[in-house]
């Protein structure tokens, strides 16, 4: 019997269908050769195999199960790598906690008309001689991560809002390059989630070096669907005004917000900590796999 989500609706059923060639059969079947492929796979010591955990990555590569087997064995090296950025994802942890209260990171209440996940990033809310930049990663896997286990963000994806207005230049000491390149590696590569948006307002022009560089590490198809504004006008030609919060202009209180999210993490958590329990054989990655173990160059902007 299917471990997922029996109550669909139509709307997700048939964007499933239309966008990512999926229906019973071919689910059923897929979900039976991952658990297949991975009981093969020596290196992979311990992985989640439950319906949840595996079609985020079959659906993320829509089927075409090659991608989604290495996507999967990608995440479990990061995961591994990075404990930092993967690991105890739980507002249970001090630092979570505090970045959470200032809502720093935080999903809208509501999808977007897509029916994407809506994650909004507000830089002026966090303390820059307090937090680094591994903080920011692991409060923006918690949120990704744990919205990934709704059958409907696996399906429809995330938009993002990146609000800058009233950072300081301080700000960009949190992203430093060799971290950043390796992250975005993680999320085009690793993460299995559907990037469809990211809409950067208030973006004053001392980012702007930082912001080039970001966009030279991203594909075709992330540059293609990244928008950016030095103020906030355009916000609502991409979101709903409605589904904003108050703060923007929409119906509801960033509060409130953040409330119904920490209901969803609670309601997830022991799935979140299932996954920090996962491990690979990184000697028989590297022995065998190099070529996912990036090890970069410390990259300068002038």
């Amino acid at each position: 019997m299917s471990e997922t989500n029996a109550q669909l609706s139509e709307k997700f059923i048939q964007k499933a269908l239309n966008e990512l060639r999926e229906d019973d059969s071919r689910k059923q079947q897929a979900l039976e050769q991952f658990r297949e492929w991975i009981s093969k796979q020596g290196h992979i010591q311990y992985c989640r195999t439950d319906d949840s955990f595996l079609l985020r990555f079959l659906r993320v590569k829509k089927y075409t199960n090659a991608a989604a087997f290495k996507m999967l064995e990608n995440f479990l090296i990061r995961s591994q790598q990075y404990p930092q950025w993967f690991r105890n994802l739980t507002l249970n942890d001090n630092k979570m906690r505090e970045l959470f209260e200032n809502a720093y990171i935080f999903p809208l209440k509501e999808r977007d008309e897509n029916g994407c996940r809506v994650i909004m990033v507000r830089g002026s809310q966090i303390d820059t001689k307090k937090y680094t930049f591994d903080d920011v990663v692991r409060m923006l896997n918690f949120v990704i991560l744990t919205l990934l286990e709704e059958e409907e963000t696996q399906i429809a994806g995330f938009s993002y809002i990146f609000d800058h207005k009233d950072i300081h230049s301080d700000y960009i000491s949190l992203f430093p390059l060799f971290d950043v390149k390796n992250y975005l590696n993680c999320v085009q590569n690793a993460l299995p989630g559907r990037q469809k948006r990211g809409i950067l307002i208030n973006l004053p022009s001392f980012i702007a070096k930082l912001l080039e560089f970001v966009k030279g590490l991203l594909s075709k198809k992330l540059r293609d669907r990244g928008y950016f504004y030095s103020d906030d006008i355009q916000l609502e030609n991409h979101i709903d005004k409605k589904i904003l919060p108050s703060e923007y202009g929409g119906q509801v209180p960033i509060k409130e917000m953040m409330e119904e999210f920490k209901k969803i993490a609670e309601n997830y958590q022991s799935r979140l900590q299932a996954t920090d329990a996962i491990n690979i054989d990184m000697e028989y990655v590297k022995k065998h796999n190099d070529n996912e173990i990036e090890s970069f160059r410390t990259l300068e902007i002038d």
